[in-house]
């Protein structure tokens, strides 16, 4: 019994530091996703932009959700589907509102988890 106490502790210490790796390359993440969403309002590499946008997305999609972020999984995964659906239809270079709305959800769920994991830290 004891064991199985132990093991339970280094699990949650384990869990505990891969979520605060992930929550600090988070913080990296969404200066990327700032910088790619200004330059979809700027018209300023466009597609390059998306495409960045995707590349994250699709990376915190499968991670969050693991690490108990599900709703930051789910707006991420969200997000990376309708950048998919706007390649696909051939519209990157139009500024769809649902598409920028869901872009912008992701970002700011995004931005509450480094918020939060920073005022956790300290």
């Amino acid at each position: 019994m004891r064991g199985d106490v132990e093991m339970v502790d280094v699990l949650q210490d384990h869990l505990k530091a891969v979520r605060e790796r992930f929550t600090n390359l988070l913080d990296e993440r969404l200066d990327e996703l700032e910088v790619a969403r200004e330059q979809i309002d700027l018209d300023v590499k466009r597609n390059e932009a998306f495409e960045t946008i995707q590349f994250i997305a699709h990376k915190i999609a499968g991670t969050a959700g693991i690490l108990g972020y599900e709703s930051l999984g789910r707006q991420a995964r969200v997000a990376e589907n309708a950048i998919i659906q706007l390649a696909t239809d051939g519209s990157l270079n139009t500024s769809d509102p649902d598409t920028l709305k869901v872009i912008d959800i992701f970002i700011e769920t995004a931005a509450e988890i480094s918020a939060n994991s920073y005022y956790e830290k300290t």
